[in-house]
This record gives structure tokens, sequence and C-alpha cells, in this order.
């Protein structure tokens, strides 16, 4: 499949590369934190980072479930890796930014793009939600949002290849046919020369036949 990664989908390609981290089994909690000097303690409280003279350490919440660990550890490393700023000091507007943005980080952090193109999706729906969520180890809320975001974006990029087609085709033919310029005329579109002028004109389709 040919898939174009965005800059936070390289980002998370490169974070893993650098530990060596390959597969979906590969990605655990302790294997994570270890390659980044970072102490992770379960307690029954809510998930949450803290930095302290340079040291990172999140805190996960022991009452909830393994799937909902690793999506709360995605959530913190984003605030270790990619946030700055004690939120009690920040304004809310900005929390909410951060929430948010950790959210979606969370996402691509437990479900990755690398390695979801390798995988033989099943096509329904539920079918994939279940797949992802085992292979992943993840809520089936967050598989199934994490596949509406992935296959958005596949759509997004097969209408963004054929749109660079077409233009293509189109210069092609006006290379071909020494067309300068398409001048609309109403009902039909002019096709004009310098050198020759009017070569012709294009009859615009009728959308009431």
């Amino acid at each position: 499949m040919d898939y174009i990664f965005t800059p936070l989908e390289d980002w998370i390609l490169s974070f893993y590369q650098h530990i060596n981290i390959q597969h979906p089994e590969d990605l655990d909690i302790m294997t994570i934190a270890s390659k980044y000097n970072i102490w992770v303690y379960f307690f029954p409280v809510t998930s949450h980072a803290i930095e302290r003279q340079g040291k990172a350490s999140i805190v996960l919440d022991e009452r909830q479930s393994a799937q909902q660990q690793w999506e709360d550890f995605g959530h913190e490393m984003c605030h270790i890796l990619r946030h700055s700023g004690n939120q009690l000091l920040l304004s809310n507007s900005l929390i909410e930014f951060q929430e948010s943005k950790a959210s979606n980080f969370a996402m691509h952090f437990c479900i990755p793009s690398f390695m979801l193109t390798q995988l033989n999706i099943p096509n329904q729906m539920q079918a994939a939600i279940d797949y992802v969520s085992e292979i992943f180890n993840v809520t089936p809320s967050i598989a199934k949002k994490r596949l509406k975001q992935y296959s958005k974006q596949i759509l997004q990029q097969s209408y963004n290849n054929k749109f660079s087609a077409l233009m293509e085709a189109s210069d092609q033919f006006k290379r071909i046919h020494h067309i300068e310029y398409c001048i609309p005329t109403g009902s039909s579109t002019m096709l004009y020369c310098h050198e020759k002028g009017v070569l012709g004109y294009i009859k615009e389709a009728n959308d009431d036949i």
C-alpha cells in the first residue's frame, strides 16, 4: 500500500526504531520506559506524569485494565516527550489543547501506523476493531477511533493521488496540443494558443441529461 506518513507518524516511527521496536508484540510499557530512563509506578490514583530535576516518572492507575494502562502510558508519554510546563500553572485553554494533543498522540503511539500498514486488517468494521484491539492490546473504543482515523487518511491520500494524476494528464494534453489557456465561455471552454489563436471549444457536460 502506498501510504504517506504524517509528521507525527514519522516521529513515532523514528522513536520506536531508536529502541528497536518493530512489531506489535514488542510494545511493552516497562521495556519502552526503561529505554528512556522513565520510572513507572502503579498506584490506585488517576494516571499522571511527573518531571522533577530532569527525571521523568509516570504513575499508572492500578485499578485500570492492562489495555487502559497502555493507553494512559501513551498519553502521559506525550506530556513527557512533547510538552513543557507545569499544568498547574497553565491556563485552562492550554491544558485542554495539550490534553487533546496527548489523546491523539496516544492513539498513534499505542497503534503505530508503520505497524498497521504491515497487517491484513479485516474489511468488516467490527472484525477490524476486534483484531486491532487484540493485536495492540487496546480497548475497542480506541481501536475504533484509530481505524476511522487511519481509513480517512488512506481515503484522502487516494483522492490526492487521483487529483495529481488528473492534473498531470491535463498538463500533458495541453503540452501536446500547444494549449496555453483554457477560458470558460458560458456553456463551453475555449482552448487558446498565442501563436495559433483559438484551437477549439470543449462543451460543458449537461447535468440535467
